[in-house]
């Protein structure tokens, strides 16, 4: 998984070369500054006055070279100056690795989340029927910040590394052997690491799945506030969501306990082997007579050397932090979508007359459960089908088929004599247009939900729409007009001002085929007046497929097809379905309360 993750970090490699040439560069005048320490003490120790006189101040000590020896005192200076240049130009450098890792960071993060969201958008509906949004949500925004996070964290610890490495070689250079006794920590880290990264890994991905549940909780309450409000669920909802959290702290202070268990250990490791060199420097500054310059230049280089196999524990957490929330991304971002499923040689319509034909289609949701079951019919260019039948016959599944938001039926769905599965999805869905029971608009303006159904379309193309959808006028009545904000859903609207912008979306689209699915269900009668007067001239000159409870609503379609359990029950105009005293005719006597 890291290495997927570094793959794509590839795609902002000059990022990386800049952290990785800036991280080398501040080594490197770390390195100058160890080398100009251990320059001044081999001068002071050798330079300066008898043994006995080290007790003098720095102003006696400047007064004696200055006066006495002007070479000593002008190298000293010099060597001071130095290495307050050194660390000036250091500062650029940090600046270069500090804005290189965040930019490689944000660069990479944007473009998995754009990726995510893309990926999401071309999911097959069947996904969504099987997944709540809510753990889609948190993927793409909390999986994402999470990622950010230890990814940050973790390669500042590997850019240490590099720093590391760097003064290793330092160490190598001055006296290998010491070096050799200064590595017998890095082994032992190395393996302390790997075995708890196993555990930190379950706990981190544990973390991220409580996260996920919580957003999900938030989501469905929070949409339902309503209904939480009217059954006095408010209490039940906090102390769910208190369970939630707890769970969640239970899952993060098991992944804190891990990572207090390692630090004490990793610190133990490596104060070993900084005692060990300690010791054989000691030994040999008093019987082998080792330059106190060599002592300070060499330890300066440990503790250098060091600071990264310090950090092991917080990076092997911020680590398996990373492979946690990167494997939940990359399930996702591996799911087949739509498009894998469309046909090499799809054939993209052009001209669409508006013939459809079902041939013997079944499909089910799950596997020996079919919810529709040999449905043939055709519905010539213009004209209108309404689809009629008890709750649950799947009057909405037929319909959701011709768009192909579900590709695995049996039978063939044809569109002016071609099966649909040979078109291109994006110019099949071109050229239908659904006005759904539950209106599903978007934050925004009025303006800007009319012209989701068309982009391009002009601003009097827009209002044009909405007059023939009967939303113009009470539109022109809002203190904002088109620019009104309607809010989450629409909820600043009425049932039937929502359903009227979603047919003026309809409208500006301007498809062949239409699908009307309980468009009038939920409104009030004036309301139901205006749409269905709206939808009328919706219907001109398109091939309709019309699903209705309301009987009264589908008495003028063309023809009748009317469902049971999934099959064909009876198809005929109104007339003829009633006059057989069949399915039809009892569903009109239960919405209408009539005798014959």
């Amino acid at each position: 998984m890291f290495i997927r993750l570094f793959k794509t970090m590839l795609k902002f490699w000059d990022r990386l070369l800049l952290q990785l040439a800036a991280t080398l560069l501040v080594s490197l005048t770390d390195g100058i500054s160890v080398w100009i320490l251990a320059k001044l003490v081999d001068i002071l120790s050798k330079h300066g006055p008898a043994s006995t006189e080290y007790t003098l101040s720095v102003r006696q000590w400047v007064l004696y070279h200055a006066a006495g020896n002007h070479q000593i005192f002008v190298l000293v200076a010099v060597l001071c100056g130095s290495a307050i240049l050194i660390n000036l130009i250091k500062g650029p450098f940090t600046y270069a690795k500090i804005y290189g890792t965040n930019s490689l960071v944000y660069k990479t993060m944007t473009w998995l989340r754009n990726l995510i969201y893309e990926k999401a958008v071309r999911l097959p509906v069947r996904f969504f029927d099987s997944h709540k949004t809510g753990d889609l949500t948190a993927k793409i925004t909390n999986d994402v910040d999470q990622l950010k996070t230890s990814l940050n964290a973790t390669l500042s610890i590997l850019l240490d590394g590099v720093y590391g490495i760097v003064f290793i070689a330092y160490m190598f250079l001055i006296n290998w052997r010491l070096s050799l006794v200064a590595g017998i920590s890095f082994p032992l880290i190395a393996l302390m690491a790997k075995w708890f990264s196993k555990p930190i890994r379950s706990a981190n991905k544990k973390i991220v799945e409580n996260v996920s549940s919580i957003v999900v909780f938030l989501q469905e309450t929070l949409q339902s506030i309503r209904v939480i409000k009217i059954f006095t669920r408010e209490k039940s909802s906090s102390d769910h969501f208190r369970r939630l959290s707890r769970e969640n702290y239970s899952a993060n202070m098991k992944s804190s306990r891990l990572s207090a268990y390692q630090r004490p250990l990793n610190d133990f490791l490596s104060v070993i082997g900084f005692i060990a060199v300690a010791f054989i420097l000691g030994y040999q500054t008093i019987y082998q007579g080792i330059t106190i310059a060599s002592i300070v230049a060499f330890m300066a280089a440990v503790n250098f050397a060091y600071k990264p196999f310090k950090n092991v524990s917080g990076f092997n957490d911020s680590l398996q932090r990373m492979l946690a929330s990167s494997q939940r991304i990359y399930e996702l971002i591996d799911l087949p979508d739509e498009l894998s499923d469309e046909q090499k040689n799809a054939v993209r319509l052009k001209d669409v007359k508006g013939k459809v034909e079902f041939r013997n289609v079944t499909f089910a949701y799950h596997p020996g459960r079919p919810v529709l079951q040999k449905i043939s019919f055709k519905v010539q260019p213009g004209r209108t089908l309404a689809i009629v039948g008890p709750s649950g016959s799947g009057k909405s599944t037929l319909v959701s088929l011709i768009p192909l938001f579900y590709r695995d039926f049996d039978g063939s769905i044809l569109l002016d004599n071609r099966n649909v599965r040979e078109l291109t999805l994006e110019s099949l869905r071109e050229k239908i247009a659904i006005v759904p029971q539950d209106t599903q608009l978007f934050s925004g303006t009025i303006h800007e939900n009319i012209l989701y159904g068309r982009p391009s379309a002009s601003e009097t193309e827009v209002q044009d729409a909405a007059r023939h959808a009967n939303a113009h006028d009470f539109i022109g009545r809002l203190k904002d007009g088109y620019n009104t904000e309607i809010g989450e859903r629409g909820v600043k609207l009425s049932g039937g001002e929502k359903q009227r912008i979603s047919i003026a979306r309809a409208l500006l689209k301007n498809p062949p085929i239409l699908i009307l699915d309980e468009a009038t269900s939920s409104l009030d009668t004036e309301s139901e007046v205006q749409v269905q007067n709206a939808l009328s001239y919706l219907m001109k000159h398109r091939t309709t497929f019309v699903i209705a409870h309301r009987l009264s609503t589908i008495k003028h379609a063309d023809s009748i097809l009317v469902l049971d359990r999934g099959r064909v029950a009876e198809t005929g105009t109104h007339a003829s379905l009633y006059a057989k005293n069949g399915l039809y005719r009892k569903l009109c006597r239960m919405q209408f309360r009539t005798r014959k």
